[in-house]
């Protein structure tokens, strides 16, 4: 009874990774910087093809092999995307601050400073400031 008991946890368990790694996967290539079009194809021919892999016949591991491999392709894929500040932000984001260090004292440009009428609606300012250290 333990063992049928344990059996069933452990597949619970599988059946939970499986779905979590899943939605994941579906969801680092939805939102990846794919072309429009080819991230939902992408997402859906993941889904497809990891369900494929565990509607394999029984044995040797041969269903968490087959899907291991597809997970690790899209994670490996995943991590070798470059980091890319050249998007398409939002105005009141667009502009990245940086800073100036010189002896004593730090001038930080670009600080944003919005003024919010509505969520969509709002001015967007910038300026600079040195501050001493």
């Amino acid at each position: 009874m333990t063992t049928a008991w344990t059996t069933r946890l452990r597949q619970a368990c599988a059946w939970l990774c499986f779905l979590a790694l899943t939605c994941w996967a579906m969801l680092a290539l939805i939102y990846s910087n794919l072309p429009g079009g080819w991230r939902l194809a992408a997402a859906a021919a993941f889904g497809v093809l990891a369900l494929l892999s565990v509607s394999l016949p029984r044995g040797n591991g041969r269903k968490a092999a087959w899907f291991a491999a597809l997970f690790s392709a899209v994670l490996g894929w995943w991590l070798l995307l470059p980091a890319s500040n050249t998007r398409d932000w939002t105005p009141d984001l667009a502009l990245l601050p940086y800073a100036d260090i010189f002896a004593s004292s730090v001038t930080v440009h670009n600080i944003r400073n919005c003024e919010y009428r509505t969520e969509t609606d709002y001015t967007v300012r910038h300026y600079d400031r040195t501050f001493d250290l």
